[in-house]
């Protein structure tokens, strides 16, 4: 299982790369599943053209996971992960949370879309906040639903 990081990382994430890679070694452990997962740190400029591409919204947003589908290729990639790095540095300051935590915070939740959890409903909505929680508390980051 790996987590292969295909864009230039801001120092202040670089810093996190250890982290970013237990996380995701964590969670894929504790859903039975291995392969890779490709992380793109974006602007939001990219990030806005990402969404409006797949999801036909003309405005950004902080994460998008694109899952495989179960159609794994060959080298057994789970999906790609998009994270808006200038997103989540403003959110981070609006909401008062180290960027460290809101960054893991929202690479779990990215993770945990690529396996299969959502939140459309509000029991998969609280399965899915409650595994962000639980595996953020193994890192020791508060509960990020709690400002």
């Amino acid at each position: 299982m790996s987590l292969n990081i295909t864009s230039i990382i801001p120092s202040e994430i670089q810093k996190l790369e250890d982290e970013m890679r237990s996380l995701t070694e964590m969670i894929l452990k504790e859903f039975s599943q291995s392969g890779k997962i490709n992380l793109k740190l974006v602007s939001d400029e990219e990030m806005m053209e990402l969404n409006h591409k797949f999801r036909d919204k003309n405005k950004t947003t902080n994460v998008l996971a694109f899952p495989n589908e179960g159609l794994y290729s060959l080298d057994d990639e789970i999906g790609d992960i998009a994270l808006n790095v200038e997103c989540l540095e403003k959110e981070s300051k609006e909401q008062g949370k180290e960027l460290r935590n809101h960054f893991l915070h929202l690479l779990a939740h990215g993770i945990l879309h690529l396996l299969g959890e959502t939140h459309h409903k509000i029991d998969d909505e609280r399965k899915m906040e409650a595994l962000e929680i639980d595996f953020l508390k193994r890192l020791n980051i508060t509960n990020p639903y709690k400002i």
